[in-house]
């Protein structure tokens, strides 16, 4: 084998999610506190960033379960739904990330985790891309300043699930700084259908505008499409509308269609003061409503 550990660009890292889902994450050995602290915490075997995310996963996730991973980054939400037995399409649009994700799909043998590099858009098309770690973002004129970008291709989710023949899709997350209007956008006829999957995506007052974006137009896509939102607060998961202000410049949100989804006395935990940080999320919380939130989605399916 040529990746000889000597002369190799990655480690491995061991990571689990739950004490229940172990699996290997591929890190770049070029990756500092600076430049990827996300890659940086993966080496020290930490997904606190991923928190809720995949406390929320672990529970609505079953084997066999399409996921899709949009701006996945070096895989750590498509790893983890990989280990829990779900079908999942990773799309993100660095080289360099998508090349440890497959790297870390080929370690851990997941046959059924595929890896696009490629921006997810509204069209298909090529785009200029500014690689930066976990924040690379689709050429404009803030990144260009600070970042060389590279031409990429751009797809469209419905013409890559229809390519793949998937009818269905279980869940989604979205997070590809700045371009969720567009790749929503891109993924209407999935969004109108009934069963149309639960999306945690996030909502960035700063990179939105980047685009001429703002959250309104992001949550209203998803209104219009049927979908309710939910986002977290100090006493809990609480539904929003589109027209509600966002007071924070970075926010993580739940769509989901299931109107019978009501979640209430939903205590947290502050995170550490060492780690907070207002792009985080890294806020814990009670599994109880957790679990009676699934239930009840889990009957509905």
């Amino acid at each position: 084998m040529s990746d000889c550990k000597e002369t190799r660009s990655y480690d491995i890292s061991n990571v689990s999610v739950g004490n229940r889902f172990r699996f290997g994450i591929a890190c770049g050995n070029e990756v500092t506190s600076e430049t990827d602290p996300v890659s940086l915490s993966y080496k020290n075997g930490v997904m606190h960033h991923l928190g809720d995310l995949l406390d929320l996963a672990v529970q609505v996730l079953r084997p066999g379960d399409r996921v899709l991973d949009l701006g996945a980054h070096i895989g750590g939400f498509a790893l983890a739904a990989s280990a829990m037995g779900c079908e999942v399409i990773a799309m993100e649009a660095s080289p360099r990330n998508a090349e440890l994700i497959k790297i870390s799909a080929v370690h851990n043998d997941f046959k059924k985790l595929e890896i696009l590099n490629a921006a997810v858009n509204d069209k298909k098309t090529e785009l200029d891309f500014c690689v930066a770690g976990p924040w690379g973002t689709v050429a404009n004129p803030v990144m260009t300043q600070q970042f060389e970008s590279i031409s990429i291709p751009a797809l469209r989710v419905d013409d890559v699930l229809s390519e793949r023949g998937w009818n269905k899709v279980d869940f989604i997350k979205l997070d590809v700084e700045g371009s969720e209007v567009r790749a929503l956008q891109g993924m209407s006829r999935l969004l109108k259908k009934p069963d149309a999957p639960i999306i945690y995506f996030e909502s960035n007052t700063h990179t939105l505008g980047l685009f001429g974006e703002d959250h309104h137009k992001l949550k209203g896509l998803l209104r219009d499409a049927g979908y309710h939102l939910y986002k977290k607060s100090p006493s809990g998961l609480e539904q929003v509308s589109a027209e509600d202000e966002q007071q924070e410049t970075c926010v993580d949100y739940i769509a989901s269609k299931d109107p019978s989804i009501v979640l209430h006395d939903f205590s947290t935990q502050p995170p550490d003061s060492k780690q907070s940080c207002e792009r985080s999320g890294w806020l814990r919380h009670n599994l109880k409503t957790w679990r009676q939130w699934i239930r009840s989605w889990r009957r509905s399916k």
